[in-house]
């Protein structure tokens, strides 16, 4: 096996960045609407209080995709009244922002040095990976808008720091970094089942 040498390692990474970054400019919106009701399933597994939908729609900032949620029970949180059944409360995350673990995971695992087949087969197991990673980000941003609210409305009733919903937890990591450290173990583990290993049979002592 070769070795790897870092400089242009890094090179090759930086352009099949660009390349990777332009072609999910142009198909992102597509891949979007296609994945959009598995994305809308999760985030209704995530929603305690509210059924949503999602929806892709043009915005200020770019193509955005919108969480229209609907509470669906009267919620109290700490036997403190926080909204009534019925209400609705919207929130959005920008296209661009959600497909940045997929950029990043695509990247990786197609710079990395390989034969075609393994690159290839990176590219086929990139598919399942994707989802998770669509499905560990997105969604979850989205809920947590939407416990944003309720959080804070139920800080407001109480007058008192009332603990974070694990979720908003979860989406504080994913902006400190997670959003990156994700795509970068995916990928990671991708390229580790693809790229072979070559181990020297030890000499035989006399």
């Amino acid at each position: 096996m070769m070795p790897i040498t870092w400089l242009p390692l890094a090179g090759r990474f930086l352009v099949v960045w660009a390349l990777v970054a332009v072609f999910f400019y142009f198909a992102g919106e597509f891949i979007a609407r296609v994945f959009l009701p598995w994305l809308a399933t999760v985030t209704n597994m995530l929603a305690e209080y509210f059924h949503a939908d999602l929806f892709i729609v043009p915005d200020k900032q770019g193509v955005v995709i919108k969480i229209l949620a609907r509470v669906t029970q009267d919620i109290y949180q700490y036997n403190f009244p926080i909204a009534p059944k019925g209400a609705e409360l919207t929130a959005v995350g920008t296209l661009a922002h959600a497909l940045t673990p997929l950029v990043i995971f695509f990247a990786l695992v197609l710079s990395w040095p390989g034969s075609f087949k393994a690159i290839v087969l990176r590219v086929v197991m990139g598919v399942p990976m994707g989802i998770v990673l669509l499905s560990a980000t997105l969604p979850c941003l989205l809920v947590s808008h939407i416990e944003g609210v309720f959080h804070s409305a139920l800080q407001t009733v109480a007058k008192k720091e009332m603990p974070m919903p694990f979720i908003m937890t979860w989406v504080i990591f994913m902006e400190m970094g997670g959003v990156w450290l994700l795509p970068i173990m995916g990928a990671l583990g991708c390229v580790a089942v693809t790229h072979p290993v070559n181990y020297k049979k030890p000499e035989n002592i006399d």
